[in-house]
């Protein structure tokens, strides 16, 4: 027997999430829901049964619901568009095993104009299919009516719910957990009961693990009354289609059903003011009262009816020895040899006073079973005609009309013969069952052993939960008692394959705190990111995530099964995207081996043909001796070899003597890469729910608070680099080879000629002074012109240059107004 499926119901605030819970519930028990808080278990059909949850926007509740959802309702606002926590639960659900997701598009009947809603439909579901997955269902909600949903609508929408493929998780299978939708406290045992379905697979755990608040020692667990217990199949019996009236269950302990209303330890009824009324005790005198209490209690002893005061009496006559007969269809003689049959299997097992009763006339007796109740009898098929109605009213003369005091008579005249179908089938339908139970007496050790099989509703009992803690639980967050594996009881360590979101706002860093949502659990670690170099199975740590793809991380907490899905968070309550980044797990270990690269560098002290002295490197002998025979390396690529350490008097403490592959120059720089380990840090704090939780913060959130500002590293300035500029010595070519070289290879050394600088000083005479003169003032009265026009030239320029400033801004303006419309078209439509 499975549980009801879990539904949850998943928007933004203002979206329409209770509207949509408060249709459904109506749509399926024709019950009104005056608020929605906590899980709404109902019957859909004889064969489904549901229970609806809506999901608050706290980032621990999506979680914990999308763990355990068999069907994601997402609920969009179509004049607002798709918001942030609609892309975060969608992130989520697809990071902890993806369910079948179905999206519900409300307010549309804001759009006033048919062209503008059929394009917001196009748009809504293409970006909808982008996310999900393509053919995702999404359906249109258009208005309210009466402050629901319009029947059509959510009836078409129940459709593809009784039709819907629900998935297994593989989670799920192996792990058991409880959606508990009541708990009490007993105050004097301090035991705290939880009741509700068992889920997944079947439970036999001793411990129960809630998220958010903690593990606890189970005391008991008992099989309770299913508040919705699943219709079973009858057998030889035409079984409706829909469910009748009375079969339609509703169980919502923590929402208000109509008048009925449940509280953490009791149950209360709320009855409207017409129906209050004074009781009567007992040798109370009326006379005593006033005036105003008497005229109340008449005006209440007024409202029995004539019809109830008639039932009371017993005066019906009822003429006997008259018989009823009625035309039988085919369908209703086969019934009854069907019914005669088995009666006469079972009158040897009846006392012979017992077998006398059941000799009345089939016929009579379910002619006037349908004639009385006015319905159809147990296996009766057919009502009767009108025409024997019609007898039936001549032959039973009544003293008075009363239509319930008539039926009641006849009712207890004929009640023995009324029943006697039901019994003859009951007894017929145990005799059948006996193989099942003789079935189910085999099975029991086996079920004893695997534990309680799922679907079943128990109450469960556990101790070391304080009232404090017990006050704190809430139906509108999702309570969830979860089986735990022995492996993940455990601490360790554990290496993840991690990727960042591509919607999250910044890289991660190293040693940052995150949150981390694993298995059931959620706590806070301090992650080290690495990378698997090629060719080895070294990792090396890297001191940011990658942009776009993936890296490892290694982290300490609980352990839990390899292939298991994990999400990181750095803030719980931040107003960006909060989905940091998400991976699964590769491998448990109680430690694993980080390396960090570091780069030594020397330079050279003494230098000959292939073999050099080093300084700068390391500080002692003993470090060079640690490293010998180590690979080195200079900056132009040449490669080399650590031997041995220098004797005493050669270079500073640390030279050492290396070999190369040729030789090297004075001004090479000389490299070691090398690694050194690093463990990463124990430490596991898990996020509990009922108290305001101090969390660890990062380097970067500590700073913003306190407004301290970064450490100025000097190291981590750009400066110029200078270097000194070299003098080589000049390239001698021997005078016997310049000899034998033809012309164009010989050098040719010219000297540059010598320019005579002795200036000449020149005298002039009178004629030459007075045109020098003139020319000067004739330069002079050009210039003043060039002067003028250039200032009436640049005034002129100023002038245009004001007018196309004018012009240029009113364009620009221009410009960005419909950049600003086009984004915001294009964000609304996104």
């Amino acid at each position: 027997m499975e549980a009801p499926y879990v539904i949850v119901v998943q928007g933004p605030r203002n979206s329409g999430k209770t509207t949509v819970i408060k249709s459904l519930v109506r749509h399926y028990t024709r019950q009104k829901l005056t608020d929605v808080r906590g899980p709404i278990t109902l019957r859909a059909n004889r064969s489904l049964r549901l229970c609806f949850y809506e999901c608050p926007t706290e980032m621990s509740a999506m979680i914990d619901l999308a763990k355990i959802a068999d069907l994601a309702l997402i609920v969009i606002d179509a004049s607002v568009g798709f918001e942030l926590e609609t892309f975060e639960f969608i992130s989520i659900l697809q990071n902890h095993g993806m369910p079948c997701v179905m999206g519900i598009l409300t307010h549309l009947d804001q759009f006033k104009e048919a062209s503008t809603l059929r394009k917001i439909k196009k748009v809504m579901k293409k970006r909808f299919w982008a996310e999900v997955y393509n053919g995702a269902k999404l359906f249109y909600l258009s208005g309210l009516k009466n402050d629901l949903y319009t029947d059509r609508e959510i009836h078409n929408f129940t459709r593809f719910i009784s039709v819907l493929k629900w998935k297994e998780m593989t989670w799920r299978q192996e792990h058991s957990y409880i959606l508990a939708d009541r708990f009490e406290m007993k105050r004097d045992t301090g035991e705290s009961a939880f009741y509700g379905y068992i889920r997944g697979c079947p439970s036999n755990e001793n411990n129960f693990f809630i998220p958010g608040y903690g593990e606890f020692e189970m005391t008991n667990i008992s099989e309770i009354q299913d508040p919705v217990p699943q219709i079973e199949a009858q057998k030889k019996k035409k079984t409706h289609r829909t469910l009748k009236q009375k079969e339609r269950a509703l169980y919502a302990p923590s929402s208000n059903i109509g008048m009925l209303k449940y509280d953490n330890n009791t149950g209360y009824i709320n009855l409207p003011d017409q129906y209050v009324m004074f009781t009567k005790h007992q040798g109370e005198n009326i006379e005593e009262f006033t005036p105003g209490q008497k005229m109340v209690r008449e005006l209440q002893e007024a409202d029995r009816t004539l019809e109830d005061k008639l039932a009371q009496r017993e005066d019906l006559a009822l003429v006997d020895d008259i018989q009823v007969r009625a035309e039988s269809s085919e369908s209703e003689i086969e019934e009854e040899n069907h019914l005669k049959e088995l009666a006469e299997e079972i009158k040897t097992k009846l006392p012979k006073k017992e077998v006398q009763e059941y000799t009345i006339n089939d016929t009579v007796v379910t002619d006037l079973t349908t004639l009385v109740y006015g319905k159809k009898s147990q296996g009766a098929k057919k009502v009767m005609e009108k025409d024997t109605l019609d007898s039936f009213k001549e032959r039973y003369k009544p003293r008075f009309d009363s239509l319930d005091n008539y039926i009641k008579a006849v009712k207890n005249r004929f009640m023995a013969g009324s029943d006697y179908k039901e019994e003859i089938e009951k007894e017929a339908e145990d005799d059948m069952d006996g193989e099942d139970i003789e079935k189910e007496i085999e099975d029991a050790p086996k079920s004893e052993k695997n534990g309680i099989p799922k679907g079943t509703y128990v109450k469960i009992e556990i101790k070391g939960m304080s009232e404090e803690l017990f006050e704190k639980i809430v139906p509108e967050c999702p309570i969830l008692l979860c089986g735990l594996k022995p492996l993940e009881n455990s601490l360790g360590y554990v290496r993840a394959r991690f990727k960042k979101h591509r919607w999250a706002k910044k890289i991660l860093k190293n040693n940052d705190p995150l949150v981390i949502s694993m298995g059931w659990r959620r706590f806070q670690t301090i992650p080290i990111f690495c990378t698997e170099d090629s060719g080895t199975d070294r990792l090396r740590m890297v001191k940011y995530t990658p942009k776009f793809g993936f890296c490892m991380m290694v982290f300490y907490g609980p352990l839990s099964a390899v292939n298991t899905p994990i999400m990181a968070i750095q803030d719980l309550e931040g107003k960006d995207f909060r989905i940091s980044g998400s991976g699964i797990i590769l491998e448990l270990n109680s430690q694993f081996s980080i390396m960090k690269k570091l780069k030594l560098i020397g330079e050279p002290y003494k230098v000959f043909k292939n073999t050099a002295f080093v300084k700068g490197m390391f500080n002692s002998q003993l470090e060079v001796t640690r490293f010998e025979g180590a690979k080195i390396k200079t900056v132009s690529g040449i490669r080399g070899m650590i031997k041995k350490s220098s004797r005493d008097g050669i270079g500073p403490p640390g030279t050492y003597r290396a070999t190369f592959e040729d030789k090297i120059l004075m001004s090479d720089i000389i490299f070691l890469r090398t690694y050194y380990e690093i463990k990463p840090e124990k430490f596991y704090n898990p996020i509990i729910n009922y108290a305001k939780q101090r969390l660890l913060k990062t380097t970067s959130q500590i700073r913003t608070e306190r407004g301290i500002v970064a450490p100025d590293n000097e190291d981590s300035h750009y400066n110029p680099v200078i270097r000194e500029k070299k003098e080589f010595t000049p390239f001698k070519v021997p005078k016997k080879l310049e000899e034998e070289l033809p012309f164009k290879s010989k050098q040719k050394l010219t000297q540059p000629k010598q320019r005579d600088e002795t200036d000449v000083k020149i005298m002039l005479n009178d004629r030459e002074k007075k045109i020098a003169f003139f020319l000067q003032r004739l330069g002079t009265v050009k210039n003043m012109r060039v002067k003028h026009e250039k200032e009436k030239k640049e005034k002129y320029d100023e002038e245009i240059a004001k007018k196309q400033k004018k012009e240029d801004d009113a364009k620009r303006e221009a410009l960005s107004r419909k950049i600003k419309e086009r984004k915001m078209k294009k964000n609304f439509h996104k």
